[in-house]
């Protein structure tokens, strides 16, 4: 299981502008305490998670965190694994590219794996054959439990992840992002018959 540590909005950026612009106490603090964490409470690594914007200064060091990350959780979580999430690229923008490519490839190449967004199509998973390599493997592409806009494989359908020439050959996972759907949905159909049993057995509750 892997923790997430993620930034978002304005507060998120200030975070980031916080550890990332300065030397590297900072960026390795952050990192020092992020496997102290995982250690605790026995995750197997991090999915990195920048939803805002970065300054020159403070993308220029994510790939320097994501190394010291990396190499610090590796000694000492056996198996740990560090992946970066498709969203900030290497200019400091927030933008989402659905696929593996130059402009994400620095965060890629100073951790242990990839994590697409989940708006991609054939023809992401089509190019990153070619872009990934021999650490094809290390790429996940990512599915939208919720299947929020034109995604492949939502809800109940995430077993079509996958299913097209480009997806069989790409020799990578897929991870779910928003599981709580199943919950929510299950919730709100359910809702009725719940209600009723709680009425002819109280002793069970809601």
């Amino acid at each position: 299981m892997l923790g997430t540590f993620i930034t978002e909005w304005k507060e998120g950026g200030r975070l980031c502008e916080a550890f990332l612009a300065g030397d590297e106490s900072s960026y390795r603090a952050v990192a020092d305490q992020l496997v102290l964490i995982a250690q605790f409470f026995r995750f197997d690594g991090w999915l990195i998670n920048i939803e805002n914007s970065l300054s020159l200064a403070a993308v220029g060091n994510m790939p320097h965190f994501l190394r010291y990350l990396t190499t610090q959780l590796h000694q000492r979580v056996p198996g740990g694994l560090v992946l970066w999430y498709d969203s900030v690229v290497s200019s400091g923008q927030l933008k989402w590219q659905d696929e593996l490519n130059q402009h994400n490839w620095v965060f890629f190449d100073s951790c242990d794996g990839f994590f697409t967004n989940y708006n991609w199509r054939e023809e992401h998973l089509q190019r990153m054959l070619g872009q990934a390599g021999e650490r094809r493997a290390d790429v996940y592409v990512g599915v939208d439990v919720f299947a929020r806009g034109n995604v492949v494989g939502g809800q109940f359908h995430t077993h079509k992840v996958g299913g097209g020439p480009a997806g069989r050959g790409a020799g990578g996972g897929g991870l779910h992002a928003f599981r709580g759907w199943v919950f929510s949905w299950t919730f709100h159909c359910h809702l009725h018959s719940r209600q009723r049993e709680a009425a002819f057995f109280p002793e069970r509750g809601s």
